[in-house]
């Protein structure tokens, strides 16, 4: 039996009416994103005053956008030119910089041996005086005496300084060798050992070869030694330096690479004194006090000081955080806080506890023991942040401005690394000691651009109406199919 004419035009229509559905679900969509803003979408702005003529720019975000973010993502921000055109922007970790080279030429003795005598029979003398450390080297004499009258070097001792180990051993990235060299050429393994005190060593670094080798007018090589981090973490002041072969040679120098790292602190601190609540006891348990307090900017913390106002003090506990309040609790740190006036000269302080970066809202603090609101209102409760620091080109002509907060604008992250990788040493440098200057803030779009605005009206006329055409349609449908079914039974 053929289809029915009116069944072929409801599914045409049935099927333009789906696609008008989604059509008008899709515009909706793409209405909630705004693809190519301009300043005035953005809630709040500040004007960058830029402090190098680098291509690449850099911008540590300020307290204010963290707090004035709409998205959970924190990425609701761009940066514009004296045009009002987006410049590219990068969000991602700006790469560490290494500093210059310097290269310390370090103390070493030689360990003298016979051909008939190994390492072990040799005895290594230790002994302090007000000058310092004095070391001494004495062996056994064993085989004839013609044997020991011309002893050749086994092994060197070699000793850092002393000054490296009384602050923060500074980061030696490699170590290098010069020696004399024979007459066709030197290619052996190397062993070092490290101690601490010259009496219990370790295995450090076990066949790492060196060579030099000569032909004419061509000289090819390798003496230095390249360290891994795990090397590095594991330095130690005194090294024993030995060939693994017989054909040694005579070491004229030892010295350490080392790195001078650009150290950047930008940490920022968030005081939260006076805006804490004390927590009831959980369970009954009157032995723990638990304080309770928000993030309400958001900001990325990541450490915590507890210190008390004046005199000494002790205080021990665990910090907590989570995103919301029907959240579990998740552990940051547990922690240890004081500080010691020994004497008028000497106090001792505790270093903050530090974790993990966390944006969460809600935050507790549960000491080990039960504190009064007296003894609470000792102590100086502070959050560590860094603000996080964002690269940018130099598009366009000055002034730049940093613009944020709009739920329906975020950020295009461009892949800028290439670009730093082009930068000199000294720009490099300049890049991440100079950011740009962040102004006073500006009203832009206001307050209003901050805010989720439900779906227009007209869209939900849209949408009612074409369900009800819908409707209606089929309706129409059931009753004309009806009455054509009904026709073509009376003329059977």
């Amino acid at each position: 039996m053929a289809t029915p004419t009116s069944a072929v035009f409801g599914k045409g229509l049935t099927g333009a009416l789906l696609a008008a559905l989604v059509s008008v679900h899709a515009s909706a969509e793409k209405f909630e994103t705004i693809a190519n803003p301009v300043p005035e979408d953005f809630a709040y702005g500040a004007e960058l005053t830029l402090t190098t003529q680098l291509p690449l720019q850099s911008v540590l975000l300020p307290e204010a956008l963290y707090r004035e973010q709409t998205s959970h993502l924190g990425d609701d921000f761009r940066v514009f030119n004296a045009a009002g055109l987006a410049v590219s922007i990068s969000r991602s970790v700006v790469p560490e910089l290494n500093g210059q080279e310097s290269v310390s030429e370090l103390t070493i003795f030689p360990v003298h041996a016979d051909e008939l005598n190994t390492l072990a029979d040799m005895q290594l003398l230790v002994s302090q005086n007000p000058a310092g450390t004095t070391i001494q080297l004495t062996q056994e004499q064993t085989g004839s005496p013609e044997a020991t009258k011309q002893p050749m070097v086994k092994a060197y001792i070699v000793v850092l300084p002393e000054a490296w180990f009384e602050g923060s051993v500074p980061t030696i990235s490699g170590i290098e060798f010069d020696w004399a060299l024979p007459e066709f050429g030197f290619i052996e393994g190397i062993n070092i050992e490290t101690s601490a005190d010259l009496k219990s060593w370790q295995r450090w670094i076990s066949g790492e070869s060196l060579s030099r080798l000569q032909w004419q007018n061509a000289e090819v090589g390798k003496a230095r030694i390249e360290l891994s981090a795990v090397n590095r973490s594991a330095i130690q002041r005194y090294w024993r330096v030995s060939w693994q072969g017989d054909d040694a040679v005579d070491i004229r120098s030892v010295s350490a690479i080392v790195q001078n790292r650009l150290e950047l602190d930008n940490t920022q601190w968030l005081d939260i004194n006076g805006q804490w609540q004390i927590e009831e006891p959980q369970g009954g348990n009157a032995n723990n006090t638990t304080l309770s307090f928000q993030n309400s900017s958001r900001l990325p913390v990541s450490g915590l000081s507890l210190l008390p106002k004046e005199g000494n003090g002790f205080v021990a506990g665990q910090l907590y955080s989570r995103p919301t309040e029907e959240s579990d609790w998740t552990r940051r740190a547990s922690f240890s806080q004081y500080h010691i006036e020994v004497s008028e000269s000497q106090q001792v302080t505790s270093e903050p506890a530090g974790f993990t970066a966390s944006r969460d809202e809600f935050w507790k603090v549960e000491f080990n023991t039960a504190m009064s609101q007296a003894q609470l209102s000792y102590w100086n409760l502070k959050l560590a942040w860094t603000p996080q620091r964002i690269s940018f080109i130099r598009e366009g002509n000055e002034p730049f401005r940093l613009a944020w907060g709009n739920p329906y604008v975020s950020t295009r992250n461009s892949d800028l690394g290439y670009l730093y990788d082009l930068l000199t040493q000294d720009q490099q440098r300049q890049f991440l000691e100079q950011p740009a200057r962040v102004g006073v803030k500006q009203t832009l779009g206001g307050a209003e651009k901050l805010e989720l605005k439900s779906s227009a009206p007209w869209r939900a006329i849209l949408l009612w109406g074409a369900l009800l055409l819908g409707v209606a349609l089929m309706a129409w449908m059931a009753v004309s199919l009806s009455r054509q079914m009904r026709a073509e039974s009376h003329q059977a």
